[in-house]
């Protein structure tokens, strides 16, 4: 048994799935993904796979899933792929990664003329609570498990197709990996976050990206600033991982301007003077 194993605990009336999340002396210690009513010392465990893994084939598009890639929609069950893809995978090698591709229309002017957000691309969009980025993210996305999410985007992008990946949010992941290394012994460190947090958070981001070969993962991930410090330890990681970040502010919210983008603060790092329409460039450049 190892890290990341899948093993179910049998009440006798449900069996409730777990997940190894790390050893204590002779012991797993397991994070549940459901209720503990019923668990008591004694209930049987069961080891049901080594690591996470799933299936994902081409008839898994326009499904809907939960975060164990059980389907949620009414539609029946998921017709499984001809190989497995773990939940946590390592991103490609970067010396031999394709160069991002060409510009997205995106939909939001503000975007596509000052942060130009390109084929294969990793933007983070940073802001406090209520500011409105879950509002901008939603004109493009719904929401799914990070691990999950980024092993059905690698398999497409394995086909050669170009995979447009939006989480809300990566703070959340965070919090939750918190959660998880406090439980099993670690640490606290900046703000209460584990060394766990800040290694798993390039694994979890690195993903996206070009694939070696043809197909591509654009990655947008919203990012919540706790009390508006974009300096706090999460934002700063995250940054320091992406190609580039909208900076979103209360104050423009505030004078009712939506999205409440800060072109200036915002930077996308595959821009260059290309935005999405040649004709934008003289202002942008000036605007800058």
């Amino acid at each position: 048994m190892s890290i990341g194993a899948r093993l179910t605990i049998e009440t006798g009336s449900a069996k409730i799935p777990c997940e190894v999340v790390g050893f204590s002396g002779g012991h797993a210690l397991a994070m549940p993904f459901a209720a503990l009513d019923g668990v008591r010392r004694g209930c049987r465990a069961v080891v049901t796979t080594a690591a996470g893994t799933i299936r994902p084939s081409e008839r898994w598009l326009g499904r809907v899933v939960n975060a164990r890639a059980e389907p949620i929609d009414g539609q029946g069950p998921l017709p499984p792929g001809p190989a497995p893809y773990p939940y946590r995978s390592s991103p490609p090698p970067a010396h031999s990664r394709r160069r991002v591709g060409d510009p997205l229309d995106l939909g939001v002017r503000a975007l596509n003329t000052f942060i130009t957000v390109c084929r294969g691309q990793r933007m983070g969009i940073f802001s406090g609570s209520g500011v409105g980025k879950s509002v901008l993210l939603s004109m493009l996305m719904r929401r799914q498990a990070a691990y999950l999410t980024l092993a059905i985007a690698e398999y497409f992008r394995d086909l050669g197709k170009d995979v447009l990946v939006l989480m809300d949010s990566v703070t959340r992941f965070a919090m939750t990996q918190r959660e998880i290394g406090l439980s099993a012994g670690e640490p606290p460190t900046a703000k209460g976050y584990t060394p766990t947090v800040f290694v798993e958070l390039p694994r979890l981001l690195e993903r996206a990206g070009p694939g070696t070969e043809q197909g591509t993962i654009t990655g947008i991930f919203s990012v919540l600033v706790d009390g508006d410090d974009h300096n706090e330890p999460v934002a700063d990681a995250v940054r320091g991982i992406l190609d580039g970040h909208i900076v979103m502010e209360r104050t423009i919210a505030e004078r009712g301007r939506y999205p409440a983008i800060n072109v200036l603060k915002s930077i996308s790092r595959t821009c260059h003077g290309r935005p999405i329409r040649p004709t934008c460039r003289p202002s942008t450049v000036r605007a800058r």
